[in-house]
């Protein structure tokens, strides 16, 4: 075989691999750095001897933008249909009294990939981590 026919050779046997693991790297990439959602909440503040405090939360559907998923459409099954956010003692009755007033815009923040269920990151306020508010108050 001449010095050509030999690169082309090698270059043909290589290209399917690096196009293979290009992809996987890409899928992969993808599956570990899922991108962030807001959802619109309601919900109260339950107590439980066991649990601690907490904020019973219910995603709200019909004040939600589903504009930031990819395909435009709330994966409505993909969710549940309740989450609890934990919250120190100290904060507990803040906080609800807070959502019942119904001056905040509460949102779930969500970590979201197609392919992984739906992990709850932050409460937010008007935009805001809960947390940061605690400590403007």
């Amino acid at each position: 075989m001449s010095k050509l026919k030999k690169q082309i050779f090698i270059v043909g046997l290589f290209f399917p691999v690096v196009v293979l693991l290009s992809t996987i790297c890409w899928h992969e990439y993808h599956l570990s750095c899922p991108e962030l959602v807001r959802l619109r909440a309601v919900g109260y503040d339950p107590r439980s001897l066991i649990s601690g405090h907490y904020l019973q939360l219910e995603i709200d559907w019909d004040k939600s933008d589903c504009r930031q998923f990819n395909d435009r459409q709330c994966p409505k099954d993909q969710f549940k249909k309740h989450y609890r956010y934990y919250v120190p003692e100290t904060s507990a009755m803040a906080l609800e009294e807070k959502i019942r007033s119904g001056k905040y815009v509460v949102e779930l923040e969500f970590a979201y990939s197609k392919s992984k269920d739906p992990r709850l990151i932050n409460l937010l306020f008007d935009g805001k981590k809960w947390s940061d508010e605690q400590n403007n108050d």
